[in-house]
């Protein structure tokens, strides 16, 4: 009976250490904490959430890409996801996943946080990203490539979170019209700039954004305004 016991002690700590190992890889260490604890599910049925989407990528990897050897691609996108992933983490967004060289964070899910509280997060984080960009230019330039610009998409609204795929196979994502408008503001950003819906400025004090025009977006069948992050805090603390 004692050496049992000994087995499932062992077996627990096995269980939570590799539990936290793969979390911790998309999810900031106090959700985690709250995940392992039993206190929040990660592993629910797809359910509805309103939540805040943004998305990120670096304008012209792609072509850049295609110049370069596999290899190099590789430890270049893992530098720039290493240090993007500490700022996400640092603002409590949940990594949702990499495509390429874009990123897709929530804030909202699997955590609830307010509307207001998630679009002042994102707007955080996405100043944020802007600003560590330069942290890889030295590196960059000393491959001899030309410094990363990254672009950035973020819309709030109802969205559907949870588990999809098969039970042999799923991720943990967000589908929705809110997931597609992100993407889509993001697409038509300049370098170096964050785009925001009007759902997200409303959230926010007139002084962290400006009116960046309308928008002819795919599939959606009205102009869509965007609204620029302006460099600072764009949080109205």
């Amino acid at each position: 009976c004692f050496g049992i016991t000994i087995d499932l002690v062992k077996y627990t700590k096995l269980n939570r250490f590799l539990t936290e190992s793969v979390l911790s890889r998309y999810l900031p260490q106090p959700v985690v904490d709250q995940i392992v604890d039993g206190d929040l599910s990660f592993t629910e049925s797809p359910r509805a959430y309103v939540a805040t989407v943004l998305f990120s990528d670096l304008k012209g990897f792609t072509a850049m890409s295609n110049k370069l050897p596999a290899a190099k691609v590789g430890k270049l996108l893992n530098q720039y996801f290493e240090v993007m992933t500490e700022v996400v983490f640092d603002h409590e967004g949940t990594l949702d996943k990499f495509i390429g060289d874009a990123m897709m964070v929530l804030f909202g899910a699997p955590v609830e946080m307010s509307p207001n509280e998630q679009a002042r997060r994102a707007a955080r984080c996405a100043l944020a990203m802007q600003a560590a960009v330069p942290r890889l230019n030295e590196i960059w330039e000393a491959e001899g490539l030309q410094p990363p610009a990254c672009r950035i998409g973020i819309h709030q609204g109802p969205v559907v979170v949870g588990n999809f795929g098969s039970q042999r196979r799923s991720d943990y994502t967000a589908i929705g019209t809110t997931v597609n408008l992100a993407a889509r503001l993001e697409s038509v950003c300049e370098a170096g700039e964050a785009l925001v819906s009007v759902d997200i400025a409303n959230f926010l004090p007139e002084e962290a954004f400006t009116r960046a025009g309308e928008f002819e977006l795919k599939g959606f069948g009205e102009p869509v305004p965007a609204f620029r992050l302006i460099e600072g805090d764009g949080s109205g603390q």
